[in-house]
């Protein structure tokens, strides 16, 4: 389902700014937040709401999505349009908090018998 009208500035934006956003994500702690009309929205909420649109996003922010889609082993945007971007964003998203969690997972705390402290109890 694509709108009637064009995609806005400000919705454009928004959805560079969640690109770039998950392109640099380095707190493992937090999810970024992508400022959109004086409000915290999460890059999920920004992936629904340029999904809705056919017009063509700029070469460059496709190539910074096809090297994310390279990098997380998921497929590219289909065309340059938001629509596809969101798309591919989406799986992008979905792939890092993957494995975001199975890092947490992994790295968590330790119940084995290294983690004990040595010496009389």
């Amino acid at each position: 389902m694509h709108t009637e009208r064009p995609i806005r500035k400000d919705e454009a934006d928004a959805f560079e700014g969640a690109v770039a956003a998950l392109d640099s994500w380095t707190d493992e702690h937090k999810e970024p937040q992508v400022t959109f009309r004086g409000e915290g929205c999460a890059i999920g909420t920004v992936c629904n709401l340029v999904g809705l649109f056919s017009d063509p996003m700029p070469k460059g922010l496709y190539g910074t999505l096809y090297s994310l889609a390279l990098q997380y082993y998921v497929e590219p945007p289909d065309d340059y349009s938001y629509a596809s971007g969101a798309a591919c964003l989406r799986a992008v998203h979905t792939r890092y908090m993957a494995s975001l969690r199975t890092r947490r997972e992994t790295n968590g705390p330790r119940t084995d018998s290294a983690a004990r402290p040595i010496g009389p109890s």
